[in-house]
């Protein structure tokens, strides 16, 4: 017997979900024989036949937490697990290690070495407090950082298991709790600023409970003419040991110096034409990375200060990092990306996976993984890719990942929503509306809803914080099941990131 199904997703046997991405019948054959003129089946296929409903009564996705290669936080890696004994299943899958595509982005602490204290026993989770015990052997090579760094990763992936509150760690024999004086991974979707930056007539601006104010402030932090510079020119630096550029000596805590005249507040300097697409830091001081024209990518510090970081011929979206690089490239990519700080410093990154027309490039917020919407033959496919660094956060190279959405007739942006969640911006039809969707960082894509006239996505602290552009500029927030007007005259809303 032949029997055809659509299949939505695979889901193997370290849980990893991956979604199907051809609307085309598998084809699935069962061998019956006759038994006492009754038919039975004799041979089946491996693995296990459900319906996406039953899968999802069956099954549970669990974020098993890994770390990024500095180990200061914590990466969502998620996977599936049976919802019975669902505790011990996540374990094991932490035990085992990432996901291939993002092994060679992140590191861990749970890596070879570390066991279960008793094979097969699992995790025991305490009646009435709601602590699950974790005993492992197999850390006498791990420094007390690196314990800390193994807490965390059990604690933070239990936690997210219905039914943990806590967990007490045995390691080889002896119980351990992380000191409160050593760092600990913490999670890097869960300080996400709510902070919104866009554009009104042609000026960068902040949005904040639907009033839109000027980006660049005024009085004595403005500094310099609005006029793009090099951040290479050493006439524009500032010598750390008090110098300025010109040699003048500035007096320090102890000298006497001629009391100067208090200087009179000017207005910031104005900002340089066509700009667009900007990406502000995760730290306010440290500016937004902006486009003008296409072709120069900008670093615009809240004083107004404007440098130059990288030119090309039709650059990407900027997009940043918490170590406070600037990531873009060209769309029409052979296989580099670049990345720059604000203070010049740019490396080349290897993005072979990138090869052809690349509509936008979006880091996730512990900068391991990235958004990557990409054009081919008129269709538009939404996938995530490691990015690999070094211990310090130095971007090296792209590794492919799977892919989220595919044949998308037009796609308006991707955004991180949280750790293991993206929101996209995207028609499935063409001339059809746009519709917001989301995907599950590995899982299932769900319906969010859909507007008229949505040209961009910006994206906060789940999807409670979603914001879209419309095409008249206006500004509409997600309240509840409905979208509700923010703001008027702003375009290219951005979030941190």
């Amino acid at each position: 017997m032949r029997l055809g199904v659509e299949a939505v997703a695979d889901v193997d046997q370290r849980g990893v979900y991956t979604a199907t991405t051809s609307a085309t019948a598998s084809e699935l054959t069962y061998e019956l024989v006759r038994v006492d003129g009754q038919w039975r089946i004799d041979s089946l296929p491996s693995g296990l036949l459900l319906s996406e409903v039953a899968f999802g009564n069956v099954f549970r996705s669990a974020p098993v937490m890994f770390l990024t290669p500095d180990g200061g936080s914590l990466v969502p890696d998620v996977r599936f697990v049976p919802t019975r004994n669902a505790v011990s299943y996540a374990l094991d899958r932490l035990l085992t290690g990432p996901a291939d595509w993002l092994a060679p982005a992140v590191t861990t602490r749970a890596g070879s070495g570390i066991t279960l204290e008793q094979p097969g026993a699992g995790v025991t989770v305490e009646d009435g407090s709601q602590v699950a015990e974790v005993r492992l052997t197999g850390a006498g090579d791990l420094d007390e950082v690196g314990r800390t760094q193994l807490y965390a990763q059990v604690d933070a992936t239990l936690r997210s298991i219905t039914g943990v509150s806590g967990v007490s760690l045995w390691l080889d024999g002896n119980p351990f709790e992380p000191g409160a004086d050593l760092p600990r991974p913490t999670r890097a979707d869960d300080v996400v600023p709510d902070r919104l930056v866009g554009l009104a007539d042609g000026e960068l601006v902040v949005v904040t409970d639907g009033v839109v104010e000027p980006y660049v402030g005024s009085g004595d932090e403005a500094d310099g003419d609005g006029v793009p510079t090099d951040p290479s020119d050493p006439g524009d630096a500032t010598d750390p040991s008090g110098a300025d550029a010109a040699g003048a000596a500035t007096p320090s805590s102890g000298a006497t110096a001629t009391p100067t005249p208090p200087a009179t507040a000017s207005p910031p300097p104005p900002l340089p034409p066509g700009l667009s697409r900007p990406a502000p830091a995760y730290r306010e001081q440290d500016g937004v990375a902006v486009l003008q024209d296409g072709d120069r990518l900008l670093h615009v510090s809240p004083s107004g200060a404007v440098s130059v970081l990288a030119t090309g011929r039709d650059l990407l979206a900027p997009t940043q990092d918490r170590w406070g690089w600037i990531l873009t490239g060209e769309h029409d990519n052979e296989g580099e990306l670049t990345a720059v700080r604000p203070d010049g410093t740019t490396v080349a990154v290897e993005a072979d996976p990138l090869v052809g027309h690349v509509v936008q490039v979006r880091l996730s917020r512990d900068g391991t993984r990235a958004a990557v919407t990409t054009e081919r033959e008129g269709l538009t496919r939404v996938r995530v890719v490691a990015l690999v660094r070094d211990r310090d956060g130095v971007p090296l190279r792209v590794v492919d990942g799977p892919v989220l959405l595919d044949d998308l007739a037009a796609g308006y942006g991707a955004v991180w929503v949280s750790g293991s969640e993206v929101a996209v911006l995207a028609a499935t039809e063409e001339g059809a509306v746009p519709g917001v969707r989301s995907a599950l960082v590995t899982g299932p894509v769900s319906q969010v809803s859909t507007t008229t006239q949505a040209v961009a996505i910006a994206g906060g602290n789940g999807l409670g914080e979603l914001v879209l552009s419309t095409a008249d500029g206006r500004l509409l927030g997600r309240v509840s099941l409905r979208w509700e007007e923010l703001a008027a005259g702003v375009t290219d809303p951005a979030y941190p990131g």
